[in-house]
C-alpha cells in the first residue's frame, strides 16, 4: 500500500511454521513481511521489494506458494545480474532444490540473513517478471499439482544452465520431458519460471494430427503465426526452412529468451526447435536430446496432493490412513488428485471411471461434451452452447456449476483466460463410462459451433476441429465442412501447406469439385506440382462428364502452371495453351472475374517468357504492369510484387529488380522467392548491359553474379532453381570476360546439379549444357562441343520448342563446331537457320545473328584456313567474305537495289562480329 515502507526481509513459510518463524522474526530488523498465505499481487510486490528473501522449508514437499516465492526471488536476482545467494536464504535441515542455494539450518538462519542485510541494497527493479501475472483461480488454488521441485529446477537447469554462471549460447537449447503428467508439469513450469523468459512464451499443440504431412504443415503454420503476431513478419510465401530461419533471425536480434513448449506429439524431432540462441524448447515427448523424467510421486507428495494441495500437517488429511490408498494409484498424480483409489476397482483406470460415474447428471453431460474435444483448452461458452438443447434455458448456470464440480475432483483443469482442459486419461474414462447416444448428439452440435468459430477466425479451434472431423459420430457433410473451414482459414492467413493438408483430408471425407480446385490452386502456389496435377486430372475428367467447360478451363489452367513450374513446357502447351477448349473460350474468357483475368494475363506472360517469346510477354505485361503500378502501392503485399518481378525479368530492368529486392529487405524477408527472382533479373540486366558496353563493366558484372550466386546457394540451397539460374548467369559473365576455363568449370558443375535436382531435360539443365558446350568450343575443343550439341539440340527442340532462341543458339554453335572440324556442308544449313531465327529476336539475340551470318560465310573458306586461323580469325575473314558474297548476290538480282542494299549490308558486316555474342 502507498505510504508503507518496503519490507527489508520477506519470509515465505507454511501456516504450520508459525511458532518457529515468529521466534526467528523477533530478532530481525524491520520491517518484515511474513508470507504464510496464498499467492496474490500484494505478496508479489512485497517479495520483489525485499532486500533478502527467506524460504522457510521445514518439511518436504514445499507448498506451491513456497515454490512460487523461491522461483520468483531467484529468477528476479538473475534478471538483475545478481548472484541469487546474496539475496535468497533457504532454511531447511534437508537438501533442497535448486542445489546452487545451499540450505542453512534454522539455528543459523538469523546470522545468514543479518550478514546479507549488511551488504545488499533493496532491488531497483519493480518486479521480477516481464509482466504482472494474471491472478486467476488456477494460480490461487493449484490443488492438482504438488511437488516436482527437483524436476522443475532440472528442466530450468537444462534450459538455462547453472544459476550462478551465465551460459554462452551459440544455438537453441532443448530438453524433453517424459513420464506422467507432462502437460500439467509444463504449465506449472511456464507459470513459475515465466520471469526467465521476457521474450515471451509459446505453446504449440499437435493434438488431433497424426500423419507426417499434417504435422509438418501445422508446424509451418505455427512458425508463420508467431512471426506474424510477434514481429508483423509475413513468412507465408517462404519455404518452411527459410521461414524458420527468418523467425530465428528476428528472435536472435531481439536477444530476449523465449520459452517454446511443444505438446501432444509421439516423438520430438530436431526440426521442431527454432535455430536461435534465444529459444529454449520444452518438448513434451521423447527425443534424441537430454530428457527429464517425471516418475511417480513420492509418498509425501501423494499425500499432499490427496489433501487437495493443502499442508498435510494441517489436519485436513490423515497421512497414515491415506498412504495405502494413494499407493493403489502407483504415484500417478491425476489418479491421486481425482481420488481414484476405489478398493473394489480392478485397476486405476476402472477407479477413474468410477469417479466419473459418481458425478452429477449435469457434470456427466459436460464431461461427455468435453471428451469429444481435443486435449487442449476450450472456452466454457462452447460447452454451454453445445449442451443448451440438453440442459434447457438454465444451461449457462448449470454448466458453470458442473465445471466447478469437475474441477474440484481434478477431472477438468482450469487454464488461463477462463478456459478449461480435459486430461487425456479422463477423456478415455468418460468415453468408456458415459453413453454414446448423448455423445453422438453433442458431436453434431459441437461441430456446428466449432465450424462457425473457424469461419469467424476464433483462436484455439484448430485442434477441436481436427478431432471432431475424425469422429465418426459427426455427419459426413459436417466433417467436410469443418475441414473446409479449417483449410480456408489456413489459406486466408497464407499457410498454404496447412491449407493443402486440411483440404486433402476434406477430399478424403467427401470429394467435391470446388474443394479439389481450391486444393490444386493452393498446391500450385505452394510449389507442390505433383499434388496439383493429381487433382487437376480428376477435375478434368469430372468436368467432361458434367459438360462443365468453365471448370475444365480452370483445371487445365492450374495444370499448365504446375507443368511450367516443373519445366515441362510441352505438357503445359498440350493441356492448356494449345488446347481447343482454350482456343474456343479465348485467353480472357468473358465469364472469368477481373481477378481471374489478371491472373491469366500474368501467367500467360510468364509462359511466353519461359518459351523465349519475349515480344508476346511484353505485349501481355504492358497493360497489366501499367494498371498494377498505378493502382497498387509498391511493397511486398498484394499483387504488385508478382507483376513487378515478371516485368523486371521480361525486360531485364535492373532498377525495378533492385526496388523489389530492397522492398523485401526492408520487410525482413530477403529470402522470399520473389526477391530471389528479382535478384536473377538484376544480375541478368547487369550482364546484358555489360555485354553491350564491354570494358571493365564485364568484370564488375561477373563479380556481382558470383556474389549473388553464393548468397542464393547459402539461402536457398545449391539445387534451387534460383541458385542454378544465377550460376548460369555467372558462367555467362565469365565466358564473355574471356575466362573460358572458369566458365567451363561453372557450367559443368551447374549441369550436374541441375540434372540431379531437376532432371536432365529441365530447361535450366539444357541451358547449362548448351553453355558448357560453348565454353568447350571457346577453349578450342570444337570436336567435343559438336558432339555435345548434336545430342543436345533434339532435346532442346522437344522441351523448349523449335522457335526458342536457345535452340537457335544451339544450332549456331553446332554449325560453328562442324565448320571448325571440316564439315562445312553440314554446318551451312544449321548456320542459315540460326541466322534467320536470331534475326527475328530482339536484342541481345540479334548480336548472335551477326555471328551466324559470319559463320555462313566462313563455310565458303577452305578447311585448312579455318583450322589454322581459328575461330576469331575465321570470324574476321568471314566478315569480309560475307559482305563481298552478299553484294554479288544482290547485284545479280537488281543493280539499283543492290547498290542500296550493298551499302547497308556492308556497314553491318564490314567489321568482324564477336564470336562470343552480344557486344
Amino acid at each position: 500500500m502507498t505510504g508503507q515502507p518496503a519490507a527489508r526481509v520477506f519470509v515465505s513459510c507454511a501456516p504450520g511454521d508459525g511458532t518457529d518463524v515468529a521466534g526467528f522474526v523477533r530478532d530481525l530488523p524491520g520491517p518484515v513481511h511474513i508470507g504464510d498465505g496464498e499467492v496474490d499481487a500484494a505478496r508479489a510486490r512485497a517479495l520483489d521489494q525485499a532486500g533478502v528473501v527467506v524460504i522457510w522449508q521445514s518439511r518436504r514437499p514445499p507448498r506451491f506458494a513456497a515454490q512460487w516465492d523461491l522461483a520468483r526471488a531467484v529468477l528476479g536476482a538473475r534478471r538483475r545480474g545478481e548472484d541469487p545467494r546474496t539475496r535468497v536464504v533457504v532454511v531447511s535441515t534437508e537438501p533442497t532444490d535448486p542445489v546452487e542455494l545451499c540450505p542453512v539450518p534454522p539455528e543459523k538462519a538469523l546470522d545468514a540473513v543479518l550478514s546479507r542485510l549488511s551488504t545488499v541494497e533493496p532491488p531497483s527493479l519493480g518486479h521480477a517478471g516481464p509482466d504482472e501475472p494474471d491472478w486467476d483461480d488456477r494460480l490461487l488454488r493449484p490443488g492438482r499439482f504438488v511437488g516436482r521441485t527437483r524436476e522443475l529446477w532440472a528442466v530450468h537447469r537444462a534450459l538455462e544452465g547453472d544459476l550462478l554462471v551465465a551460459r554462452p549460447r551459440t544455438g537453441p537449447t532443448a530438453v524433453s520431458v517424459v513420464g506422467v503428467g507432462r502437460t500439467t508439469f509444463a504449465e506449472r513450469y511456464r507459470r513459475l519460471h515465466s520471469s526467465a523468459y521476457p521474450g515471451g512464451r509459446v505453446w504449440t499443440s499437435f493434438a488431433g494430427l497424426r500423419d507426417d504431412e499434417a504435422l509438418r504443415a501445422h508446424w509451418a503454420a505455427e512458425v508463420n503465426r508467431v512471426a506474424r503476431e510477434w514481429f508483423g513478419l509475413d513468412t507465408s510465401g517462404l519455404r518452411h526452412d527459410l521461414a524458420r530461419a527468418a523467425l530465428a533471425e528476428r528472435l536472435t536480434e531481439r536477444g530476449e529468451a523465449v520459452l517454446w513448449v511443444v505438446d501432444d506429439l509421439d516423438r520430438a524431432t530436431p526440426d521442431l526447435v527454432i535455430d536461435s540462441p534465444a529459444v529454449r524448447a520444452l518438448l513434451l515427448a521423447p527425443g534424441a536430446g537430454p530428457a527429464v523424467e517425471l516418475g511417480p510421486l513420492s509418498g509425501a507428495e501423494a499425500c499432499l496432493l490427496a489433501a487437495g494441495g493443502d499442508d498435510p500437517d494441517s489436519g485436513q488429511v490423515d497421512q497414515v490412513a491415506t498412504a495405502p490408498l494413494v499407493a493403489r494409484c502407483a504415484g500417478d498424480p491425476l489418479l491421486i488428485a481425482a481420488r481414484a483409489w476405489r478398493p473394489g476397482a480392478a485397476d486405476p483406470a476402472e477407479a477413474l471411471s468410477a469417479v466419473v460415474r459418481d458425478r452429477g447428471d449435469h457434470a456427466r453431460v459436460v464431461l461427455s461434451l468435453a471428451a469429444l474435444l481435443a486435449p487442449v483448452p476450450f472456452p466454457g461458452e462452447l460447452v454451454a452452447d453445445s449442451v443448451a438443447d440438453v440442459l434447457g434455458e438454465g444451461a449457462p448456470l448449470l454448466v458453470a456449476r458442473a465445471l466447478d464440480e469437475l474441477a474440484r475432483h481434478a477431472l477438468l483443469h482450469r487454464t488461463p483466460g477462463g478456459q478449461w482442459r480435459l486430461p487425456t486419461a479422463v477423456a478415455h474414462a468418460a468415453r468408456r463410462t458415459l453413453g454414446t447416444l448423448l455423445s453422438d448428439a453433442l458431436a453434431v452440435r459441437a461441430s456446428l459451433l466449432v465450424e462457425h468459430a473457424l469461419v469467424a477466425d476464433a483462436p484455439g479451434m484448430r485442434a477441436h476441429a481436427e478431432v471432431l472431423a475424425a469422429n465418426r459420430a459427426t455427419p459426413v457433410d459436417q466433417r467436410a465442412a469443418l475441414l473446409r473451414a479449417l483449410a480456408t482459414g489456413h489459406a486466408r492467413r497464407g499457410d498454404l501447406a496447412a491449407a493443402v493438408a486440411a483440404g486433402l483430408r476434406c477430399l478424403r471425407v467427401r470429394w467435391s469439385a470446388a474443394e479439389a480446385l481450391a486444393v490444386a490452386g493452393w498446391a500450385v502456389a505452394d510449389g507442390r506440382a505433383e499434388t496439383a496435377l493429381r487433382h487437376t486430372a480428376a477435375l478434368v475428367r469430372q468436368a467432361r462428364e458434367d459438360a462443365d467447360q468453365r471448370l475444365e478451363y480452370r483445371a487445365r489452367w492450374l495444370a499448365a502452371r504446375a507443368h511450367d513450374s516443373r519445366g515441362a513446357y510441352p505438357l503445359a502447351d498440350h493441356v492448356f495453351h494449345h488446347h481447343p477448349l482454350v482456343r474456343a473460350h479465348g485467353p480472357r474468357p468473358l465469364w472469368a472475374s477481373e481477378a481471374e483475368r489478371a491472373e491469366l494475363d500474368l501467367g500467360r506472360a510468364t509462359a511466353a517468357r519461359l518459351r523465349g517469346d519475349s515480344r508476346s510477354a511484353a505485349a501481355l505485361l504492358l497493360p497489366l504492369w501499367s494498371a498494377t503500378d498505378a493502382e497498387h502501392p509498391a511493397g511486398v503485399a498484394g499483387r504488385w510484387p508478382a507483376v513487378a518481378v515478371e516485368q523486371a525479368r521480361s525486360t531485364s530492368d535492373t532498377a525495378l529488380a533492385e526496388r523489389i529486392i530492397d522492398g523485401y529487405g526492408v520487410a525482413g524477408l530477403p529470402t522470399h522467392p520473389i526477391a530471389g527472382q528479382a535478384a536473377v533479373a538484376a544480375v541478368a540486366g547487369r550482364v546484358t548491359t555489360a555485354w553491350a558496353d564491354r570494358g571493365p563493366a564485364l568484370g564488375v558484372a561477373a563479380r556481382h553474379a558470383a556474389a549473388e550466386h553464393a548468397r542464393a546457394a547459402g539461402t536457398h540451397g545449391r539445387d534451387d532453381p534460383i541458385t542454378l539460374e544465377l550460376a548460369i548467369l555467372h558462367g555467362q559473365a565469365l565466358y564473355r570476360c574471356g575466362r573460358d576455363t572458369e566458365a567451363l568449370d561453372r557450367f559443368t558443375t551447374t549441369t550436374g546439379h541441375a540434372g540431379a535436382a531437376l532432371g536432365v531435360d529441365h530447361p535450366l539443365a539444357l541451358r547449362a549444357r548448351l553453355w558448357q558446350a560453348m565454353a568447350r568450343g571457346a577453349l578450342g575443343d570444337w570436336a567435343a562441343a559438336a558432339v555435345d550439341l548434336r545430342a543436345l539440340l533434339p532435346r532442346q527442340v522437344a522441351i523448349l520448342g523449335a522457335g526458342h532462341p536457345e535452340c537457335a543458339l544451339g544450332r549456331l554453335h553446332l554449325g560453328i563446331g562442324l565448320a571448325m572440324t571440316d564439315r562445312s556442308r553440314e554446318a551451312r544449313p544449321l548456320l542459315e537457320a540460326a541466322e534467320r531465327a536470331l534475326e527475328r529476336e530482339p536484342r541481345p539475340w540479334r548480336h548472335w545473328a551477326a555471328v551466324a551470318r559470319a559463320g555462313v560465310a566462313a563455310t565458303t573458306l577452305p578447311g585448312p584456313v579455318v583450322r589454322v586461323v581459328g575461330l576469331a580469325g575465321v570470324m574476321g575473314l568471314a566478315g569480309l567474305v560475307g559482305g563481298w558474297e552478299r553484294r554479288l548476290r544482290v547485284r545479280a538480282s537488281s543493280a539499283t537495289a543492290g547498290r542500296r542494299s550493298g551499302r547497308a549490308r556492308g556497314r553491318r558486316t564490314g567489321s568482324a562480329p564477336d564470336p562470343r555474342g552480344p557486344g
